[in-house]
């Protein structure tokens, strides 16, 4: 199949990614959300800020999931029709990106994800190395022909029994040596749907069961490494960076087919499977790892997230994952 997703990402070095591919480093993208009903919010220069114009629309219209005011005869339709996701383009991308996103340009969303990380090498048992935890925080902005999408994520790697976030190293039990931990800090995490490109007609691939609505996604990765090995041979297990990642994103039709809501609750899971991290230095043994995730759409965004990854940010002098960015 052809899902008309953006072109193949640039290295992000070791950070695994929930929402699959970036987009070119592009600027000044237009985001600004609908005009809230009162109490515009202007910055120094006198202009309405558009992540706090989409904050004030959520908050006047009341809905964690941004469901308009008022009835089903409001001015925006935010409605789609489950039956046409497989044969229509238009509704198929109206779908997607209401279920990845929002239809209402400028809104936040978060996507939140827990798992497990397993070292897998062949003829041998696999080991349970990490307890894995982190976000997705971004919006959405109209461009010609569709929609950008602009996010950064947070991977936190975490012990495997107790949960405890993983502090400045860590004993390899694969090696028995102590390592150097590097949690994820992916900025950017961009990605482009459009409705026609190169390569056809926008088409997630959508199973409807019920009142259920499936989504699924399939990336697989394979391109020039930004760590050859001749250069970082503890680093770098091949020239070539290749991985899998395997995304599925549930909803529900009547969520789809709401008129007044912008954004439709969601369910994901996700399992990549990729090379060791550089920070292992295991560049030299046979391997992968295989990333083992669920997670949903947030309700109340970041507000949502546990204290304890919360604090790690503060700890760690990266407030500036606490929102999304505004542009490439």
């Amino acid at each position: 199949r052809e899902d008309n997703l953006a072109d193949p990402p640039a290295e992000r070095g070791i950070a695994p990614s929930i929402t699959g591919k970036n987009a070119p480093n592009e600027k000044s993208i237009e985001i600004g959300g609908e005009p809230s009903s009162s109490g515009e919010v202007m910055n120094e220069s006198g202009t309405v800020d558009a992540v706090e114009k989409a904050q004030q629309s959520a908050k006047v219209n009341g809905c964690p999931f941004h469901s308009e005011n008022g009835s089903a005869g409001s001015a925006t339709n935010y409605g789609v029709e489950p039956e046409r996701l497989k044969t229509s383009a238009e509704e198929n991308l109206r779908g997607f990106i209401k279920t990845r996103g929002s239809l209402r340009p400028g809104d936040e969303f978060v996507f939140w994800w827990v798992g497990d990380i397993y070292a897998m090498v062949d003829e041998q048992p696999s080991k349970h190395l990490f307890a894995f935890e982190g976000y997705n925080i971004g919006r959405m902005a109209r461009v010609d022909g569709g929609w950008r999408l602009l996010t950064r994520e947070v991977g936190l790697y975490k012990h495997p029994l107790t949960g405890e976030i993983l502090g400045s190293t860590w004993d390899n039990p694969l090696t028995g040596q102590e390592n150097n931990v590097v949690h994820c800090w992916n900025d950017p995490v961009n990605q482009q749907f459009l409705l026609k490109s190169e390569r056809g007609e926008f088409k997630v691939p959508t199973t409807v069961s019920g009142d259920d609505v499936l989504w699924n996604a399939e990336v697989f990765l394979n391109y020039p490494s930004p760590l050859p090995r001749a250069e970082f041979p503890d680093s770098a297990q091949s020239d070539r960076y290749q991985s899998a990642e395997l995304f599925q994103f549930y909803t529900k039709q009547d969520d789809l087919r709401d008129p007044r809501s912008v954004s439709a609750p969601c369910l994901i899971s996700w399992v990549r499977v990729g090379q060791w991290l550089p920070w292992m230095n295991m560049g030299d043994r046979e391997g992968r790892l295989v990333y083992h995730c669920r997670g949903k759409k947030l309700e109340n965004g970041y507000e949502d997230l546990s204290t304890q990854v919360k604090q790690f940010l503060v700890t760690a002098g990266k407030e500036e994952f606490a929102q999304a960015p505004l542009d490439f």
